[in-house]
């Protein structure tokens, strides 16, 4: 696989050298550096599938940064990756799991995912799914923190009236956890998806903590209850996100799976061209600190994740969807509560599925009452084949609104891109390629659709006035043979969302070098790739 990292060698037709201890501004948006982001390896070159990564930024010295991602395979641990000097090296520990250093419930076997997030106050939380087993994956959350990021606390059950249930209750409990914290207050908020048995019954659940998650209020329910006289499922809650605003607003999302009549585990009507109807992307605020919710507003009517084709039985299966088409919809979306009072946004993934997936975004500015209408985002020039998935979104201060993604050619490769708004998430800029290597999506553990390689549910991103602090699942050390996965990161430096380069010191091979800027030239030129897939590749800037 050619990788963009050769270009050229990267001396050839470089109009400007420069020092690698010097800053250089880009000039105007839409005229950027032909230079590529360093990308810094976070994970050990072990053979394991390090996927999924939270990241966290401590807002009391932001050259502490913390990750927090799962192994993707054998899911027997959540890890976590913490650096004192801006994600320049990182430091890696098994911290939750069978193999992790906390102390762990001898009946759970499996953590399936991890999260992490910083309070004002520097505190450093750490949430995780507990499971017990592939076969019963009935699940649990748990919390932890520590105001250091080495000391923790022992985990927290949020919810422990999950610990009772029937003998043949499979599958149940809680699921998908999420972190959020009060900029004002520090309060800590866990949203999950509670399950009275998988694939029977879910509402969206959430929980706050005033005292650094050493204890919990009592869960508040933020669905309503599903009209069972109108629906084959009672599954009101899939797509976990949560956030808050600075005026205290908290805000969580879900698709309403109840608005459809039938998933690909059933046969499909003939006359429909999907396995399962559209159904809608909704979202309840809270302005009461999390203690009730108002009535959900529904933000997208249709989005549609259904399994495209059938098998040649004539009936739909697993094996007919693919690793951005499938059954219920993605485990996360990116809900974002801004700087200002009442702003909030999210973004999402989807669309026809027998079509390339698509990103959109929508806005509030009444805390959630009204949203816009939403918009397509992030779509590359001249790469129609070309899917988008995944979205995360973050804020500096000052207000800019970033959002990263992964962006998956119909050739098998993937990269994350990073695109920026000055007005409030309205537009968006031309999308700046960060990864400097392609990924190989058929590279992985299986993920949950049982055929396909998966890359977990989301990327990592942080914004400052100064620049975007980005980590994704990467596959360039790995082999289709070995699956081996990656956390990678990178420091992109912003001005008014045009890049701004700074150097950045990255361990390679055992020795520390300067990663920074070398050489810049001013422009777009074209993305280089495997010729045999990639003739028709855009023109696209780079970050």
């Amino acid at each position: 696989m050619a990788t963009h990292g050769s270009r050229g060698r990267r001396g050839k037709g470089l109009a400007v050298a420069v020092l690698a201890s010097t800053a250089l501004v880009c000039g105007s948006r839409g005229v950027t550096a032909d230079t590529a982001t360093p990308n810094v390896a976070v994970t050990s070159d072990k053979p394991y599938s390090y996927q999924q990564p939270s990241l966290a930024v401590n807002p009391k010295n932001p050259q502490r940064m913390a990750i927090a991602y799962r192994e993707g395979a054998q899911r027997s641990v959540c890890e976590l990756a913490l650096s004192s000097d801006g994600g320049a090296t990182w430091h890696t520990q098994d911290l939750i799991g069978p193999q992790g250093r906390l102390p762990w419930d001898s009946a759970n076997t499996l953590c399936y995912e991890s999260a992490a997030v910083y309070g004002p106050d520097g505190t450093l939380y750490y949430a995780v799914q507990a499971a017990i087993s592939f076969r019963d994956p009935f699940s649990r959350v748990l919390v932890t923190s520590s105001p250091d990021g080495v000391a923790f606390s022992d985990p927290v059950d949020v919810d422990p009236g999950t610990r009772s249930r029937n003998s043949g209750d499979l599958g149940g409990g809680d699921w998908y956890p999420r972190l959020a914290v009060n900029p004002t207050s520090g309060e800590l908020f866990v949203r999950w998806t509670h399950y009275a048995s998988r694939n029977a019954s879910a509402a969206s659940v959430v929980a706050s903590s005033t005292d650094h998650g050493l204890h919990f209020s009592a869960p508040v329910v933020a669905t309503p209850a599903p009209d069972s006289g109108n629906t084959t499922s009672l599954i009101d809650s899939y797509g976990t996100a949560i956030a808050v605003g600075a005026d205290g607003t908290v805000y969580t999302s879900w698709l309403d799976l109840t608005r459809r009549n039938a998933g690909c585990s059933n046969a499909r009507p003939a006359a429909t061209s999907t396995c399962s109807l559209p159904v809608p992307l909704e979202v309840a605020a809270s302005r009461d600190g999390g203690r009730s919710f108002g009535a959900p507003v529904t933000v997208a009517s249709g989005i549609d994740f259904g399994c495209p084709g059938r098998n040649v039985a004539g009936t739909t299966a697993l094996a007919s969807c693919d690793n951005l088409h499938f059954d219920r919809g993605p485990e996360a979306f990116s809900l974002l509560a801004g700087s200002t009072s009442g702003m909030a946004a999210l973004a999402w993934w989807g669309g026809d599925p027998e079509n390339p997936a698509r990103m959109s975004v929508a806005t509030t500015h009444n805390a959630g009452g009204t949203w816009s209408s939403p918009k397509q985002v992030g779509t590359i020039k001249n790469a129609a084949n070309d899917e988008q998935n995944r979205p995360v979104l973050a804020q500096a201060p000052g207000g800019r609104i970033d959002m990263a993604y992964y962006d998956t050619s119909n050739g098998g490769s993937q990269d994350v891109y990073l695109a920026t708004s000055d007005d409030g998430g309205a537009t968006f800029s031309t999308p700046q390629l960060v990864t400097t290597t392609s990924s190989n999506i058929n590279v992985g553990p299986v993920s949950e659709d049982g055929v396909h390689p998966g890359f977990g549910e989301w990327l990592g991103l942080v914004s400052t006035d100064s620049g975007a602090q980005i980590a994704w699942t990467d596959t360039r050390r790995g082999t289709v043979d070995s699956a081996k996965q990656d956390i990678y990161f990178a420091s992109v430096q912003l001005v008014s969302g045009t890049p701004v380069w700074v150097p950045i010191a990255a361990a390679v091979g055992g020795v520390l070098v300067l990663a920074g800027l070398t050489l810049v030239v001013l422009g777009i030129r074209s993305r280089r790739r495997a010729p045999e897939t990639e003739a028709a590749r855009p023109a696209a800037g780079r970050v």
